[in-house]
């Protein structure tokens, strides 16, 4: 599969180089939500299906951000 990702723009590919303590990381897929509705639908389930609260909270503050401006 990182292969494939780094293979081919028009599908999933690495537009975004995500990195950790100053060291790039693979395996991770960068949302969107406030320009992607697909992505906000993706976050929307997540804060549903977390069972961290902490995070279900901020997660459905920033979907209510994004929602209502």
């Amino acid at each position: 599969m990182a292969d494939r990702v780094l293979r081919d723009p028009k599908g999933l590919y690495a537009k975004f180089a995500v990195t950790k303590g100053g060291h790039r990381v693979t395996g991770f897929f960068v949302l969107r939500p406030e320009r992607d509705a697909a992505a906000l639908s993706a976050l929307i389930r997540y804060a549903n299906v977390t069972t961290n609260r902490e995070l279900a909270a901020d997660l459905n503050e920033w979907i209510g951000e994004i929602q209502h401006g």
